[in-house]
């Protein structure tokens, strides 16, 4: 099965680093994102990959041809939709570039994910699209009320599943995309695709338990190089 990444980022709280270099590219504890993305992958034994680039994609194929030269053996292949298209489209446009499924993962984001058992869970499920979630609780109390004010609930410290940016997608699914979807501003195109989808009753949820980390701003990326040392065994960080 392929292993879509989506790099085409621009990452505009993350400057200056990405002035230069899409987001991808931003180095944690001095390596690539994408780079621990892809070996964390290969560790599963999953080393098919179509990067999906946009924003300084050369620099995206520069630094893989970098890397083949230096002994990268994985199989990696490119989708390029312009620096402007939305992640929706940057997903549309993986059609035809696969048979069966395939696991889209952003490029900001490293989890120990089980792809074997998700993979599983969505054929039995029969799914169109299965979306990765986590929990995470808030840590306040929440009110709801009337235009009153009269209190119809409250809830201490519920707990919520978010979404943690990994689909897996029947190649049947694109057929549900329209025009409309893919006009939409970035992010916008892909939730109302997902909205589509639980219409259809065709989208389904993968509760993911294990470790996972993401960052979008300096001191973000700071905690994620603190926490990627959870990710590798002893002897692969020595």
């Amino acid at each position: 099965m392929k292993i879509a990444i989506l790099c085409g980022g621009k990452g505009k709280r993350l400057r200056p680093y990405t002035e230069e270099i899409p987001k991808v590219l931003v180095p944690l504890n001095g390596k690539p994102i994408l780079e621990h993305i892809l070996d964390l992958y290969a560790g599963k034994n999953y080393n098919d990959f179509i990067l999906c680039i946009g924003y300084k994609g050369d620099k995206v194929r520069e630094f893989v041809d970098n890397a083949m030269h230096r002994g990268l053996t994985y199989k990696i292949e490119y989708s390029e939709a312009g620096e402007e298209a939305g992640m929706l489209t940057r997903i549309f446009k993986l059609k035809g570039c696969f048979t069966d499924r395939v696991l889209v993962s952003y490029g900001d984001t490293l989890t120990d994910l089980d792809i074997g058992i998700l993979r599983q869970y969505h054929k039995e499920k029969g799914a169109a699209v299965t979306i990765v979630s986590a929990k995470i609780q808030s840590p306040l109390g929440l009110v709801k009320n009337d235009e009153d004010g009269l209190v119809s609930s409250f809830d201490e410290k519920p707990v919520f599943h978010y979404y943690i940016g990994h689909v897996m997608m029947e190649e049947s699914a694109f057929d549900y995309v329209t025009l409309r979807m893919l006009e939409k501003p970035d992010g916008e195109g892909l939730v109302a695709f997902f909205k589509s989808m639980i219409e259809k009753k065709l989208l389904y949820v993968y509760h993911y338990a294990g470790k996972q980390l993401t960052f979008n701003t300096h001191g973000e990326k700071r905690q994620a190089e603190e926490m990627i040392h959870s990710f590798y065994t002893l002897d692969e960080t020595t």
